[in-house]
């Protein structure tokens, strides 16, 4: 069963490494810890909803989010 999803949706063309060099440190506020995988990919735990509207998002239920980079065209 699938759990909550995120997108991160840009309007241009940036390699992997520009975003992850523009959103860790946006994650890092309000999510922690945020980690490097072995694959390249980026494994984050939201600790604090509200920085993204969800008043009553409880953290302590919801597993690991992921941001990759997709090949879909």
């Amino acid at each position: 069963m699938a759990g909550p999803a995120v997108g991160l949706w840009l309007f241009e063309p940036h390699g992997f490494a520009d975003i992850l060099a523009d959103v860790v440190p946006w994650l890092r506020t309000f999510c922690e810890p945020v980690e490097s995988t072995a694959d390249g990919d980026v494994d984050f735990w939201v600790r604090d909803g509200a920085a993204l509207g969800l008043g009553a998002f409880d953290p302590a239920g919801v597993g690991v989010f992921f941001l990759s980079i997709s090949t879909a065209s």
